[in-house]
């Protein structure tokens, strides 16, 4: 049960970056007006009612503050995109408050005796989650974010994990029909292996250094021993290979991003600035031990997916101009 519980926390996770969080209950007051200040993401604007889904009616202030929530958690600077990056992430955002409210709709369907003490208990786990986020905290006191459209925002959260639950429920996932989705899909469960070699430094002049005496030919594996400051790869640099999630994040984005036989530098990390060569890049093959919990959230997802599909035809939507 542990395990699976994880699984349903990984899927909100997904969700918060990947499905662009909205809200669940789009009025924020009694009178369907946003309950603070909205924030207009490209210049400031009346709030205008732009959408209803069922009895919701979602204005563009809603629209603007979810966008802001949703750029928080993708890492994201609004200020800093173009016209047609911004117009993407409002069309995406868009989408996801059509997917939260019929969710939430349907949800509500089924009542209060389906939540269960387990229910209950993840869904106190999120809003405690969220309200732990000091910078969305932040946002909401400055009147950056309503209080209407934070706790939209946490029910969103809160619906798309009762909702998870409620799917699980109803999908097979014996160990037979496990089985046989890692059998069908054997190419797809790999992992990506990286040979490397390094030369860490501790300035950028030295960084810069070496990169010049490499262009003009010397060998990589004199200036390791001449340069740089690991100790456990001071005779040649090579690093024991690793796959992802198990090295610092810039070096590893920077070298899954190399061709083999290449050199690329100066990368900066914690530990100094490093001069890459890519050795080798080779996948290996994943058990169906270290894979089964992953499949089982597959497969619990594709219902998901297939459920909000079904949800959204059903719904009545209407787009004002």
């Amino acid at each position: 049960m542990k395990k699976q519980k994880s699984l349903i926390w990984r899927l909100a996770a997904i969700m918060a970056v990947l499905v662009l969080l909205g809200g669940c209950n789009n009025n924020s007051g009694d009178d369907g007006s946003d309950s603070g200040d909205a924030v207009t993401v490209n210049g400031s604007q009346p709030s205008v009612d732009i959408m209803k889904i069922g009895d919701d009616v979602i204005t563009s202030a809603q629209l603007s503050e979810y966008m802001v929530i949703t750029a928080l958690y993708a890492g994201v600077d609004l200020e800093k995109m173009s016209e047609a990056e911004l117009e993407a992430h409002r069309e995406s955002a868009l989408e996801a408050i059509i997917t939260n409210t019929v969710v939430r709709h349907y949800m509500e369907t089924l009542g209060a005796e389906s939540l269960t003490p387990e229910i209950m208990n993840s869904v106190e786990q999120i809003y405690t989650t969220i309200m732990s986020n000091e910078t969305l905290i932040d946002l909401a006191r400055n009147g950056v974010i309503s209080d209407g459209t934070l706790q939209m925002y946490i029910a969103f959260c809160q619906y798309m994990d009762w909702f998870y639950t409620h799917v699980m429920e109803t999908v097979d996932l014996s160990d037979n029909v496990v089985q046989e989705y890692y059998d069908n899909h054997r190419d797809e469960m790999i992992r990506t292996m990286i040979s490397a070699a390094h030369i860490v430094v501790g300035t950028i002049g030295e960084a810069e250094e070496i990169l010049d005496r490499l262009g003009k030919g010397e060998s990589f594996e004199s200036l390791v021993q001449e340069f740089t400051m690991d100790i456990s790869t001071r005779e040649d640099g090579i690093i024991p290979d690793f796959g992802r999630n198990e090295t610092l994040p810039e070096f590893e984005e920077a070298v899954y991003d190399m061709e083999i036989g290449e050199i690329r530098g100066p990368v900066l990390t914690y530990l100094g600035y490093h001069i890459i060569r890519l050795d080798d890049r080779y996948v290996v093959p994943l058990g169906f031990d270290i894979v089964e919990f992953y499949i089982r959230d597959i497969l619990v997802r594709e219902a998901c997916n297939e459920k909000i599909r079904e949800l959204r035809q059903e719904a009545s939507i209407t787009h004002f101009n």
